[in-house]
């Protein structure tokens, strides 16, 4: 039974929350790590798939994303990567009718962006039912 968001998840909400466009999981890690840290090193060195922290990053966000709070925007392959960004039924329901209209086109505007929000929103209302 879960007690709800843990510290990484907070602090991946509030990163993507504050972007001014969707994020790639390499620009997270970026902004989590950056060049110089210990975590960035060790990437480097043994590649991040080796790195705990790297895995704990993308635990959390599959956890946000199949949670609803976040969306993942694209196909997830070498040609087309996920892009995080703030699911815009979460800030129609949290922010004001403005910010939520400005977050729906940010994500509209990246290519599968409404496809996104349409499987974010067919989600959200069958948990619903």
């Amino acid at each position: 039974m879960s007690r709800g968001w843990g510290k990484v998840q907070e602090y991946l909400f509030g990163v993507v929350a504050q972007a001014k466009k969707p994020m790639t999981f390499e620009e997270i890690w970026t902004v989590a790590f950056p060049e110089g840290s210990f975590e960035s090193d060790l990437a480097r060195v043994l590649g991040k798939g080796k790195v705990g922290m790297a895995r704990s990053l993308r635990r959390a966000l599959r956890r946000l994303v199949d949670e609803g709070d976040l969306i993942a925007i694209g196909a997830e392959g070498r040609g087309d990567l996920f892009r995080y960004s703030l699911n815009p039924m979460m800030a129609a329901l949290c922010w004001s009718k403005d910010q939520y209209e400005t977050l729906a086109k940010r994500v509209a505007a990246e290519p599968g962006g409404e496809d996104a929000m349409n499987k974010a929103a067919k989600a959200l209302f069958s948990k619903a039912d």
